[in-house]
């Protein structure tokens, strides 16, 4: 994954999240509509820190 930084915040794309964790983009979309994924977004994409990606992870366990 290659993050877009933005103010000392590594961001990454649904795109990318999906491509790492093997999971749809539209399945993390569903996630961040119930919070249980942070994310913002910016123009038409979502973007996630990489706190919000391991505090998602953590959770799922």
């Amino acid at each position: 994954m290659t993050p877009k930084e933005f103010e000392g915040l590594k961001l990454f794309s649904l795109r990318e999240i999906s491509e790492q964790l093997d999971i749809s983009e539209r399945t993390l979309r569903k996630h961040i509509q119930t919070g249980e994924l942070k994310a913002r977004r910016l123009g038409r994409k979502y973007f996630c820190t990489e706190n919000a990606i391991k505090e998602f992870l953590e959770n799922r366990k």
